[in-house]
């Protein structure tokens, strides 16, 4: 019996829905809905205390490569959450042998 090594994201405490919005190389723009994301609040300390990191994040959302359709989350895509917020992704982890994608975010600020 072979093991599922995704149903992981199945039990993740208060998953959420999030639509990721991507940029082709092209410039064309394109939108999808992402089941099973953890949402996780930034740790302030952890984020400003490494020299690699040149930007503090707001929060990381993990997005599992299974939801994710072929589609990798680069820097600069946005998050939209189900109240309509936006969040940047400015740094991309990929986790478990590139089945989940850990996104360091910024939250954009209304203008």
């Amino acid at each position: 019996m072979a093991r599922d090594l995704d149903a992981g994201r199945l039990l993740i405490p208060d998953p959420v829905t999030v639509t990721l919005h991507t940029r082709n190389a092209d410039g064309v723009e394109a939108s999808q809905t992402v089941l099973y994301v953890q949402e996780q609040a930034e740790d302030r300390n952890v984020a400003t205390t490494s020299p690699a990191i040149t930007e503090a994040t707001d929060t990381r959302f993990h997005l599992w490569a299974i939801e994710l359709n072929g589609t990798v989350p680069l820097k600069g895509f946005k998050i939209e959450k189900a109240d309509g917020s936006f969040y940047t992704i400015v740094r991309v982890e990929r986790l478990a042998h590139g089945r989940r994608f850990r996104c360091h975010c910024k939250k954009d600020r209304p203008t």
